[in-house]
């Protein structure tokens, strides 16, 4: 009987160890990376967004920032790894500051507006069952503003 109870333990362990508890509703995830490039070398701390083209049950977010190789393993809301399968529109977004001077700075969005939006974005992926990868190029650096200029707090010694 305890030789049971023990294999009992031992095998639920076993099962509960990585498997993680999906809510519920939430679509079978499939694992997906990204590799975003600009002028053909990796592009670091791009945040790539998926944006469903065809109508699913429920809006998972799936979102990150690449690594310093241009690559991201995308999850969904954060904690799940992968998404789910279907097809969707590539949004790639960074942001920086431009100063203006010691006292005001702007942000900007360094990346070609086209593909910042779903509705301009030439950029898709279809997710299938398995592993999915894809390269992405965004061109050279465009800067564009985002809102209007933005007052330094500490006497300007912010960045």
């Amino acid at each position: 009987m305890t030789k049971h109870i023990i294999l009992l333990c031992a095998l639920l362990i076993f099962v509960g160890c990585g498997r993680q508890n999906m809510p519920d509703g939430m679509l079978a995830l499939h694992p997906c990376q990204i590799i975003v490039t600009r002028d053909g070398q990796p592009f670091a701390m791009a945040e790539v967004k998926l944006y469903p083209v065809e109508s699913q049950k429920k809006d998972w977010s799936t979102t990150g920032l690449t690594e310093t190789n241009g690559v991201i393993d995308l999850r969904t809301n954060a904690n799940y790894s992968g998404v789910p399968a279907g097809k969707y529109k590539i949004i790639v977004v960074k942001e920086d500051i431009e100063n203006v001077d010691n006292n005001f700075y702007y942000r900007v969005n360094t990346v070609d507006p086209k593909f910042g939006t779903m509705e301009l974005t030439p950029l898709e992926i279809e997710i299938k069952s398995g592993k999915n990868k894809q390269t992405v190029e965004v061109g050279p650096e465009i800067k564009t503003r985002i809102g209007g200029k933005l007052r330094k707090s500490n006497g300007g010694t912010d960045k």
